[in-house]
């Protein structure tokens, strides 16, 4: 029985190949052939000029079939390079990932178990700091919040006296984001022409 992927990893990255290097090996390293089955890696470069290319072209060497490598023709500013990562994800749940971000171990597994078990719309992982690199590390188990839908989500803020602004933000800071495929593009639908034209995409 084929298993079919479920997850799309998406990273954006510019002229961070030794970083992008580190996040990549923190990814297939906890990859056994069950998660390999249900996930992809999706990396949008934007036009870097540095080692990039080759640190993912050995990558590509052992998971080809789970990575795909996109290089802009020109820079395109880091939001859209964001929103282009997103648009050649092909499966039901996005995952995005800045190029200095690492997960740590086991953080797969335990996402794609919720995943199994529960057809939420959100997740929101935690994140903590990496006290010798600039890495930041994306913990597992106990700091995840599932919303079943989006509503709950606002519900959350509301309940916790958290601002309007953190829905913003949680597009913002989007390491921490798990969101279906379908909601994430509808978002961008109704946000694509604001974001495109800003360079205020922070993470």
């Amino acid at each position: 029985m084929v298993t079919k992927p479920v997850l799309s990893i998406c990273i954006p990255t510019y002229n961070r190949a030794e970083l992008l290097d580190y996040v990549l090996n923190g990814i297939f390293s906890q990859c056994n052939e069950d998660i390999l089955q249900k996930i992809e890696v999706v990396i949008s470069d934007n036009d870097s000029n540095d080692e990039t290319w080759k640190i993912v072209d050995t990558y590509l060497t052992k998971h080809k079939y789970n990575l795909q490598y996109h290089k802009n023709l020109t820079n395109i500013w880091s939001n859209k390079n964001v929103i282009k990562v997103t648009e050649y994800a092909q499966w039901k749940y996005i995952r995005l990932l800045a190029d200095d971000d690492y997960l740590t171990d086991f953080a797969l597994e335990y996402v794609l178990d919720i995943i199994k078990k529960t057809d939420f719309d959100l997740m929101l992982a935690g994140v903590q700091f990496s006290e010798n690199t600039n890495i930041k590390v994306n913990k597992k188990h106990n700091s995840f919040n599932v919303f079943n839908w989006i509503g709950e989500y606002i519900s959350y803020l509301y309940d916790h006296n958290l601002s309007y602004q953190n829905l913003i933000s949680f597009f913002s800071f989007y390491s921490i984001v798990i969101v279906k495929n379908s909601y994430f593009k509808k978002w961008l639908n109704s946000k694509k022409s604001s974001l495109w034209n800003t360079n205020n995409f922070p993470h």
